[in-house]
C-alpha cells in the first residue's frame, strides 16, 4: 500500500511538471496617479495625478501552471527605473474571460537591485500586491490598467499606498 501511494504521488508530481510552461512577460507601465486604500473604507480621498508620466519597462519570468480560464504561476518580476533595476519573487493568478484577463499578483520579501548605482540585495517585510485587467489583442499582446500597492506591515497596517497605471505587455508562453 505504501508503494502504491508513493507511485501515485510521484506520478502526480511529474504530471504537474509536465503540464507547466515557462512564461515571459515584457511590458511598459505608465503610472497615472497615486492614492491610498484603507481597510473598511476603500479608496481614501481622491487619487493625486502625477505631474510627469514616465513609462517604466517591466518584465516577468514565471513557471506557469493551468490551462484554460484559470492560470497561476511563480517566478520573478522586474521594473527598470532610469539608473537601477529592481527584481523580486512574485506569484500571479489569472482568470481569462474571453478577450479579458483579470490578474492578481503579489511579491516581495526579497529584492535584488542592480544598475549604475551598484548591486545589492535587501530582505524585509515589503510586499507589492497588484490587481489589473487586460484586453487581449491576439495570443500574446495585452493592453490594460491596474493598481500596484506597497504593503509595509512594519510601518503601518492602516493604509496601503497604491499607484494606478496603464500598461501594454506581451505575455509569451514558451
Amino acid at each position: 500500500m505504501k508503494r502504491l501511494i508513493m507511485v501515485l504521488f510521484i506520478a502526480l508530481a511529474f504530471s504537474v511538471v509536465a503540464s507547466a510552461q515557462v512564461r515571459i512577460d515584457l511590458g511598459i507601465d505608465v503610472p497615472l496617479s497615486v492614492g491610498a486604500v484603507a481597510e473598511g473604507i476603500g479608496l481614501v480621498g481622491d487619487p493625486l495625478d502625477l505631474p510627469v508620466t514616465l513609462p517604466f519597462p517591466s518584465a516577468g519570468l514565471y513557471y506557469r501552471l493551468g490551462d484554460g480560464g484559470l492560470r497561476f504561476g511563480v517566478g520573478a518580476r522586474m521594473y527598470s527605473l532610469v539608473f537601477i533595476s529592481l527584481v523580486w519573487p512574485n506569484a500571479f493568478v489569472e482568470l481569462e474571460l474571453g478577450p479579458v484577463v483579470l490578474a492578481g499578483q503579489v511579491g516581495g520579501g526579497a529584492f535584488f537591485m542592480f544598475g549604475l548605482l551598484g548591486n545589492r540585495t535587501e530582505f524585509g517585510q515589503v510586499f507589492m500586491p497588484d490587481v489589473s485587467a487586460w484586453f487581449k489583442l491576439g495570443d500574446t499582446f495585452r493592453v490594460g490598467a491596474g493598481a500596484i500597492g506597497l504593503f509595509l506591515p512594519d510601518v503601518t497596517s492602516e493604509a496601503l499606498p497604491v499607484v494606478f497605471y496603464l500598461g501594454v505587455k506581451a505575455a509569451m508562453n514558451l
